[in-house]
C-alpha cells in the first residue's frame, strides 16, 4: 500500500506540487537500461536517516545512481540539493556540487565538457576557485629584490639546485667533498670564493671508514689542519636497514630535524629506491623532494654519474644519464669530463664546465687528478679534447700528438724561438720537442707528425751563422693551419 510520507494526511494537504525536474526526466526515460544503470538503480541508498562523517559518501551514491538511471547532472544536482535539505545538519551547496560532480566524473571520465577531464573547485558560494597564482606587482617588476647570496661564486646561489655529474671513476667524490670542506670553512673551490655555511654530506656509496679516510686526506691536502664544525657527515650505506630515499632527507629537512644551510647528496642514484632515472614521471616526483629542501631555504648538491658512451658531441646538460628532467630542473650543471691524456701526463687530464641559469656563463675550469683536484694553472690543458672512447687507438694517438706539437709550437712562440716571420724549422720543433718531453724525435717521424697535425709547409729563407759568417738557405718551414700567408 502507499501511504503518506512522514505521516502526512491526505486531508491536511491543501495543492500538490508539480513534478520537478528530476521527475520529469525520469518519465522521459526509456527502458533499455544498461547492466550498469540496472545495477544503478537496483541499489537502496537512505537519504533519510544520514549521520554526521557519512554524508558524503552518502550523496555521493546518491548521486551515482541517478548516473546509472540516466538523469542529467543538472537534474541529478537539483534531486540532491532537496533531498539534502530535509537532513538535520545539511552539507553546504559547494559540497554538493563538488560531490555530484565527482560521481559523474566517475561514471562518464570520457564525457567532453568545457572543463576537459575534471570539474573545477567552487568555493562555499558555488564561485569558481582560480588556479593560477596572483600575478606579480608592479612595483615588484619595476624594483625586483635582489637575487639570493652566491655559495659558490659563479656556480651556485642560496635555495639553488646544483648537479654535478661525471663518468665513472672521474672523482666526482673526491671533487664534491673539496667542495663540502671550502663551504664549511669559506675558502675557494676551482679557484672560487665559497660563503661560510654548515654542510651536511650524505655519502650512500662507500663504507663509513673509507668515507671517514677519504674527508681526511683531501682535508690535508687542502692544507686544513683541523676538522671543521661546520660540516656534518651522514653515512648512508653502513649499518642501514633501509635504503634512505630522497624523500627522508626532504622530510628531516622540513620538520627541522636537520638543520644545515647546505646538503650534499651523493651519488642520486642510491637514493632512488622504487624510481627509474631513465623515466621522466618519476623523476619529476623525485625532484619535486629536492625543490622541498630548496623551498625552506635550504641549498642542495647532487652528484649523479653520466650516461654511457661518448660524450664530447652531447650539450653538458645533456650528458647526465637518465630522464631529461635531470637536465632542467637544476638551477646549475657541472660536468667533470675527462680529457684525451697524454704519455708525459703525471696526473689525469680533466674539466668542469657548467651551465647556470643565475650567473653568466663560467668558463670552463681544466684539473689535473691525481687523487685530489688541482687547477691547471699552466695552460697545458687549454687545446685538450674531451676523451672519445669512441675513437681508434690510431685516431686517439694521432689527437695527443697533435695536442704536443702544438704544445711544442706555444712554448717556442713564449720564449722568442720562432722565426722573424712566426715560422719554424724542422729542428726546431725536434729540439723543443726534446726539452718539454725528454724524448728525441727523428726528423722523417716529425715531419709526419706535423702534417698529420695540420700544420701547413712552404720554402722560406733561413740565415745560419756558422763561425763569423752569416749564410742564407732555403728550407722547409711549418706555420699553424690559419696562420696569415707568408
Amino acid at each position: 500500500m502507499y501511504t503518506w510520507r512522514h505521516g502526512v494526511s491526505c486531508t491536511e494537504v491543501e495543492e500538490v506540487a508539480d513534478a520537478n525536474e528530476s521527475v520529469l526526466e525520469l518519465l522521459r526515460k526509456n527502458s533499455r537500461d544498461s547492466k550498469q544503470q540496472d545495477a544503478a538503480k537496483r541499489q537502496r541508498v537512505d537519504m533519510h536517516h544520514v549521520p554526521e562523517g557519512q554524508r558524503n559518501d552518502t550523496l555521493f551514491r546518491f548521486a551515482s545512481k541517478m548516473v546509472g538511471s540516466g538523469i542529467s547532472r543538472d537534474a541529478a544536482l537539483e534531486a540532491a540539493r532537496a533531498e539534502v535539505a530535509t537532513w538535520d545538519n545539511p552539507l553546504p551547496d559547494f559540497e554538493i556540487v563538488k560531490t555530484v560532480d565527482s560521481a559523474y566524473n566517475s561514471y562518464q571520465p570520457n564525457e567532453e565538457t568545457i572543463y576537459g577531464d575534471a570539474r573545477p573547485e567552487v568555493d562555499e558560494n558555488g564561485e569558481y576557485i582560480p588556479r593560477l597564482p596572483a600575478e606579480l606587482s608592479r612595483e615588484f617588476l619595476l624594483n625586483p629584490p635582489p637575487k639570493n647570496k652566491p655559495v659558490v661564486m659563479n656556480y651556485l646561489r642560496e635555495e639553488e639546485a646544483m648537479l654535478l655529474s661525471g663518468p665513472p671513476k672521474a672523482g666526482k667524490s673526491f671533487l664534491i667533498v673539496q667542495l663540502a670542506l671550502a663551504i664549511a670553512t669559506g675558502s675557494k673551490w676551482l679557484g672560487m670564493t665559497c660563503q661560510k655555511k654548515t654542510v651536511l654530506y650524505i655519502d650512500a656509496e662507500l663504507s663509513s671508514s673509507m668515507t671517514g679516510e677519504r674527508i681526511r686526506d683531501i682535508r690535508e691536502r687542502m692544507g686544513i689542519s683541523y676538522l671543521p664544525e661546520d660540516l656534518h657527515v651522514i653515512n648512508a650505506k653502513t649499518g642501514q636497514k633501509d635504503q634512505v630515499t630522497l624523500r627522508d632527507v626532504a622530510d628531516d629537512f622540513v620538520h627541522r630535524i636537520r638543520k644545515e644551510e647546505v646538503v650534499i647528496i651523493d651519488p642520486l642514484y642510491m637514493f632512488l629506491k622504487d624510481s627509474d632515472e631513465n623515466d621522466n614521471s618519476k623523476m619529476k616526483k623525485e625532484m619535486e623532494q629536492i625543490r622541498r629542501i630548496a623551498a625552506i631555504g635550504v641549498t642542495v648538491i647532487v652528484v649523479h654519474h653520466m650516461a654511457k658512451g661518448t660524450q664530447a658531441g652531447k650539450m653538458s646538460i645533456d650528458r647526465a644519464s637518465g630522464a631529461g628532467v635531470l637536465g632542467r630542473f637544476f638551477d646549475s650543471i657541472l660536468t667533470l669530463n675527462l680529457l684525451n691524456r697524454e704519455a708525459t701526463d703525471k696526473a689525469r687530464p680533466e674539466r668542469v664546465e657548467a651551465d647556470t641559469r643565475s650567473f653568466q656563463q663560467p668558463m670552463p675550469v681544466n684539473l689535473w687528478f691525481d687523487g685530489f683536484h688541482t687547477v691547471d694553472s699552466s695552460g697545458d690543458l687549454a687545446d685538450r679534447d674531451l676523451n672519445d672512447p669512441k675513437k681508434t687507438m690510431t685516431e686517439q694517438k694521432s689527437a695527443n700528438d697533435a695536442g704536443r706539437l702544438n704544445h711544442c709550437y706555444h712554448w717556442m712562440k713564449d720564449n722568442c724561438m720562432l722565426q722573424p716571420d712566426g715560422s719554424f724549422t724542422v729542428e726546431d720543433i725536434i729540439d723543443a720537442y726534446e726539452t718539454n718531453y725528454n724524448k728525441r724525435m727523428a726528423r722523417t717521424t716529425m715531419t709526419g707528425q706535423l702534417d698529420r697535425a695540420g700544420f701547413v709547409k712552404y720554402k722560406g729563407i733561413v740565415e745560419e751563422t756558422v763561425g763569423d759568417k752569416v749564410t742564407r738557405r732555403k728550407k722547409n718551414l711549418y706555420v699553424p693551419d690559419g696562420l696569415e700567408d707568408i
